[in-house]
């Protein structure tokens, strides 16, 4: 048997939040579907942790432009573990708090990759599947190959955006980077 609801959202972050919080205080049945931790790409893997690394490198880049010019600092240098262990204080308890909140409007959760089942049906880890009169996806974004023509020979997959998530996860950097 279905479980029936007004809206399912597909992804947990800022557009999940809201749209979800508002039908839930209208009086709405609603359900939160993602495979990832719940908060959303820009509070997790994206805008708030990057700009978090991006302070530090800024720093040191600061540094570097003064130096001569009455900033004397000689051993600036970014820690990336200390960096990263920065950055996860403030990522690390989003997904509990994004959980919290869901539970406090009456917001259903489930952690698991949502499947289209038909029109307003979502299966869900094998599970008995969800109805609803709406669904919304909101589930992020993900960077792509970017394409590299040269003279005479287009090239796709040589060169890659820059993939947030990647980046904010590293373990460390290479010699160059220092």
């Amino acid at each position: 048997m279905a479980r029936a609801y007004d809206l399912i959202v597909i992804g947990s972050g800022t557009a999940a939040q809201v749209a979800s919080h508002r039908m839930a205080s209208a009086g709405w049945k609603v359900a939160v579907i993602d495979h990832r931790p719940f908060g959303g790409t820009c509070a997790l893997r994206g805008c708030d942790p990057k700009k978090m690394l991006l302070a530090g490198a800024q720093v040191i880049d600061d540094v570097s432009r003064m130096s001569g010019r009455g900033v004397v600092a000689k051993d600036a240098r970014i820690s990336w573990r200390d960096l990263m262990a920065y950055k996860r204080s403030f990522t690390r308890p989003i997904p509990a708090k994004h959980e919290q909140r869901y539970r406090e409007k009456g917001i259903d959760t489930f952690h698991a990759t949502a499947r289209f089942a038909g029109p307003n049906t979502i299966e869900i880890n094998g599970e008995a599947p969800l109805q609803a009169k709406h669904l919304l996806i909101a589930a992020g974004a993900q960077t792509g190959t970017a394409c590299v023509f040269r003279p005479r020979t287009p090239q796709c997959g040589i060169a890659t955006a820059p993939n947030p998530a990647v980046m904010i996860s590293l373990r460390g950097l290479n010699k160059r980077a220092h």
